[in-house]
């Protein structure tokens, strides 16, 4: 406030506004490659003077929106996740709504091939009916199985992972090797 002679007084207020203009930063972790049935934690180092929020989102649907303090941000794949590629996007705000973005690629890959479990050899009666030899492989992925016996096809067909069984009616006297393979989708 000033005041002149005759006492007269004018004052002038001024409001001051300081913004933080300031991006913040994130590193970027290197992509990621998972087998099928495994996870991996995907950490970021971001860094502003003014935190704010953050939010993370796989292939476009949210999985995180909250504060952020400041501190490094992280999430753990789903071990769930099917065969593909899958986009982690990360997003980080200061308090005026400055942002950075940094995407993780994390491909889920299957490279195992189904496993069996062991079937033991049998001995039956001639002239006996169901029997069978019953295998129960496992995959993630099960797409197709046939069954040899003595070197020749006697079942093939699309696998939904469920047993695979071959009825051992009907044989004759003699020695027989019976043998099971599957495949999945990526063999």
């Amino acid at each position: 406030t000033v005041h002149d002679k005759v006492g007269y007084s004018a004052s002038d207020t001024v409001i001051v506004e300081v913004n933080d203009e300031t991006v913040p930063t994130i590193d970027s972790p290197n992509d990621q490659i998972v087998e099928q049935g495994s996870s991996t934690t995907i950490s970021w180092h971001p860094s502003d003077l003014n935190p704010n929020k953050y939010n993370i989102t796989r292939n476009d649907s949210l999985l995180i929106d909250d504060n952020w303090d400041g501190g490094n941000l992280q999430i753990t794949t789903s071990s769930s996740l099917v065969y593909g590629t899958y986009y982690y996007n990360i997003t980080v705000w200061d308090v005026d709504w400055n942002s950075i973005s940094d995407v993780v690629k994390v491909t889920v890959q299957d490279t195992t091939g189904p496993t069996f479990d062991t079937v033991d050899d049998k001995i039956i009666e001639y002239g006996s009916s169901g029997e069978t030899i019953i295998w129960s492989p496992t995959d993630a992925n099960p797409y197709y199985y046939n069954v040899t016996r003595n070197g020749t096809m006697v079942a093939n067909d699309s696998w939904d992972g469920s047993s695979i069984s071959v009825s051992l009616d009907d044989l004759a006297l003699g020695d027989y090797e019976f043998i099971c393979n599957a495949t999945d989708t990526f063999d």
